[in-house]
């Protein structure tokens, strides 16, 4: 309990140490200050290291960053940072983290097998991107080292609030000077509205997301005057002229300040939104998105085919993924879509109604999955789905184990023993008892509208990527094969069909592989 005192054992650089500490309530961490002093060495794995052995990473190097000045190169392996041994990507990120910007670092690597060693001081974030970001979602950086990227929340500009303070009731992103230029705005300080609070007096004005707010009234943003300084000089019930950018046309409207609603959006099974079903490549394209269809998906049905670039959806310019997601979170299944796209340097166009998730997986309801005996799974790069049948069954009997119910549904996520890793080998299932692959933010909760578990992750690296659910006979109870997959992945899996008992996480990609054994159990 609080205030206990404990001795903690600890092997520090090879050392066995022990201490004494006195155990304190909940520590409130200051997110604010940490977010304002983010450790970026500025590398990332790199992308053909698939070797899956834990003796050092290879990386990528950021330009203008720490790492590149201390002369880190594209291949180098990292095998420790200040004097800690670097086995594997979640190393690096637990070194960079526990640095401050100004602080020296000393890296290990090697280079064509030959041991070299480099010195030099930590820079912040901030530092190498004053803007708060590049421009491109997409950098080949590793986001875990930086810090998690968060949307704000609603009329959020970093600046102090309060809940007396004037609100109007828009989701932002600060956009890049370079992301300001290719959308042609003159005036780069201004906000990027990527969302309207349904009721709002944004709404009631007719702000629309792609909207470009660059001003109220007399008052314009700029490199001194940001949009959350102008919003002090209002409270609520004021009234305002915005001044906006919409599709290059520059407009105005007339809005009533109120105060800060509630900008909690309402939850629902993720088989209800539109879906179009792309999938981002990195082709280095100086405009648009390059992707790949999904197949079956509306944008499969459009005709569209890899390597296709999206420059427009619906007549929003589309400059990065942001902006793609952005689009489609418009739109409500039945709408149309449609879409500017250059192929092979030609320009083309088209248009549908865009499906909802559950239409394109062909799902029997709009639970996608809640049936008792079934799990259902996507193959984007094959386009057929897999249907797995309730496998928890008894050597006596053919009855199914009884559905747990998820209000009673305990999730524990643990590491698989040697005796689980040689138990499930022989049951031809290869699960190895130590991570290769660095998976981000991983979780699996249940939810109880869906009668599911939610299963969240982010991969920084790219490659093949498949995800599997294995029970104790090493039967698969979820498959989804995601084919070149970067990014946060998020999908809706049944094993509570299936009953108490143990089963097996494995997320794996380009040779690397992530491994869990998850505890299921009643509260």
């Amino acid at each position: 309990e609080a205030g206990d005192e404990v001795t903690l054992y600890f092997v520090r650089k090879g050392q066995k140490m022990s201490a004494q500490v006195k155990l304190a309530d909940n520590y409130e961490f200051d997110e604010d200050e940490a977010e304002n002093q983010r450790p970026f060495l500025g590398v990332s794995p790199a992308e053909d290291d698939f070797s899956g052995e834990l003796d050092g990473v290879s990386v990528d190097v950021v330009e203008k960053s720490a790492a590149e000045e201390m002369g880190l190169k594209v291949g180098d392996k990292i095998t420790s940072i200040n004097g800690f041994p670097i086995l594997d990507w979640s190393d690096v990120t637990t070194a960079i983290q526990n640095t401050k910007p100004g602080e020296s670092i000393e890296v290990s690597f090697e280079r064509e097998e030959k041991p070299l060693s480099a010195k030099g001081t930590v820079k912040s974030y901030e530092e190498l991107y004053p803007d708060g970001n590049s421009g491109n979602w997409n950098l080949d950086v590793d986001w875990n080292e930086t810090g998690d990227i968060v949307i704000d929340n609603a009329d959020d500009w970093g600046e102090e609030q309060n809940e007396n303070r004037a609100f109007i009731g828009i989701y932002t992103e600060e956009i890049s000077k370079e992301k300001a230029r290719k959308l042609g705005f003159e005036n780069p300080y201004g906000t990027y509205v990527s969302g309207i609070i349904p009721n709002s007096g944004a709404e009631k004005a007719g702000l629309k997301p792609f909207d470009y707010i660059y001003g109220f009234d007399e008052y314009r943003a700029g490199e001194q005057q940001r949009l959350g300084v102008v919003m002090k000089k209002y409270e609520p019930g004021n009234k305002a002229t915005v001044h906006f950018i919409r599709k290059g046309k520059k407009s105005t409207t007339q809005i009533t300040f109120t105060r800060p609603m509630s900008s909690s959006k309402t939850e629902q099974n993720s088989c209800q939104d539109a879906f179009f079903g792309i999938l981002q490549q990195n082709n280095g394209q100086e405009d648009g998105v390059a992707i790949s269809p999904v197949k079956g998906s509306t944008a499969a049905e459009l005709g569209l085919k890899d390597g296709d670039v999206l420059t427009h959806i619906n007549g929003y310019q589309i400059v990065d993924w942001m902006d793609v997601t952005t689009a489609i979170g418009m739109l409500k299944p039945g709408e149309t879509i449609a879409v500017d796209f250059t192929r092979g340097g030609k320009e083309m166009k088209a248009s549908k109604s865009i499906k909802s998730l559950a239409e394109t997986k062909n799902c029997a309801n709009c639970d996608c999955g809640e049936n008792e005996s079934v799990v259902i799974a996507t193959t984007p790069n094959k386009g057929n789905w897999t249907v797995w049948s309730n496998d928890n069954k008894t050597a006596e009997t053919s009855s199914p184990t009884p559905r747990m119910s998820i209000e009673n549904a305990k999730i524990e996520l643990t590491g698989i023993s040697a005796g689980e890793s040689s138990s499930l080998m022989q049951k031809g299932i290869k699960l190895p008892e130590s991570n290769t692959l660095a998976v981000e933010t991983l979780r699996l909760v249940p939810n109880s509208k869906t009668g599911l578990f939610n299963l969240d992750f982010s991969l920084t690296s790219n490659g093949n990527t498949s995800v599997r659910i294995y029970n104790l006979t090493g039967r698969v109870l979820y498959e989804y094969d995601l084919g070149s997959f970067t990014g946060k992945f998020s999908d809706s899996v049944d094993i509570s069909q299936n009953g108490a008992g143990n089963y097996y996480l494995e997320i794996s990609q380009g040779g690397k592989i992530f491994t869990k054994k998850i505890v299921l159990s009643r509260n």
